[in-house]
């Protein structure tokens, strides 16, 4: 027997939609009273494989599909999987600036700078800067200024391009900045009297701590406080090591001349010719040049 159930027209019906990846269920009502057709064979109960419910006369709900890719794994029902969850992240590039720094004119008298490099044209400068920078070299606090401009402090007051970091209060308080600059940077007083003086940062150290320096080859910011020491505070001819076209210079590089010049230093001395920088030769050299 065949049994044919109609929905009055105007009658609503309400179905609750199963909860798919972790929803609630939500109740969905239709815009329009449809009609439903079951038919199921004579004798057929709540067991028979048509799935309908045959007490009720409507057919079953319809589930809808999951979102997302189906087929789960060994016939696991792909609407149990919980939800994805989908966070989009913003980034942000940060530009650097190619002159080092900000602008800042140094006032006479205003304490101590590290002058950290210098310059005679804005694009040579802008390249030194980015190299400083890619070395590590380049102090988080540097700032340029030209030397035609501020205090009088730089032997050649042309349109110079100077970068340097401070000023700072004390000598030793720039020593860090300053050993974190490039072997050839210095310290310097903002004493429009002191142009072209410098101040090694060897005076505040503690020449027990210093590193030793044995070897031709060998790179360091301390090479090059070394070489300022020999060859500028003490006359010591360390060699060319100084920038030039083509070559690039070598600050901060320990050169047979610059090795030969410490031989000469420690037999002025009195001390055992090695040729390599100890303790005992670091405050020899402190001691001469700083008092």
């Amino acid at each position: 027997m065949t049994v044919v159930a109609l929905l009055a027209a105007g009658a609503g019906v309400w179905f609750l939609v199963r909860p798919v990846g972790g929803e609630e269920g939500t109740a969905i009502a239709p815009t329009a009273a449809p009609t439903a057709v079951t038919t199921a064979s004579a004798g057929s109960g709540a067991g028979s494989s048509g799935g309908g419910d045959p007490t009720s006369g409507l057919a079953p709900p319809v589930r809808p599909a999951p979102v997302g890719p189906g087929g789960g794994k060994d016939g696991a029902d792909p609407s149990s999987a919980p939800a994805t969850t989908v966070t989009s992240v913003q980034t942000t590039t940060v530009s650097v600036d190619p002159m080092g720094g900000d602008r800042s004119d140094i006032a006479c008298g205003s304490g101590y700078i590290v002058q950290i490099a210098s310059e005679l044209d804005e694009p040579t400068f802008r390249a030194r800067v980015a190299t400083l920078r890619a070395n590590g070299t380049l102090p988080p606090d540097a700032r340029w200024t030209q030397t035609s401009a501020g205090c009088p402090l730089f032997t050649t007051q042309a349109n110079v391009y100077v970068l340097y970091s401070g000023p700072f209060d004390t000598w030793a308080a720039a020593c860090p900045d300053r050993l974190g600059a490039p072997p050839d940077a210095f310290v310097k007083p903002t004493d429009p009297a002191s142009v072209g003086a410098f101040l090694t940062c060897l005076c505040p150290a503690d020449s027990t701590a210093l590193p030793a320096i044995t070897t031709v080859g060998e790179r360091g910011v301390w090479v090059g406080e070394l070489q300022r020491v020999l060859g500028a505070g003490l006359d010591y001819d360390v060699g060319p090591i100084n920038a030039s076209a083509g070559d690039p210079g070598h600050w901060g590089e320990y050169t047979e001349p610059t090795a030969a010049a410490v031989g000469r230093f420690q037999a002025d001395q009195g001390l055992p010719v090695t040729r390599q920088v100890d303790a005992t030769t670091w405050s020899r050299l402190r001691s001469a040049r700083c008092g």
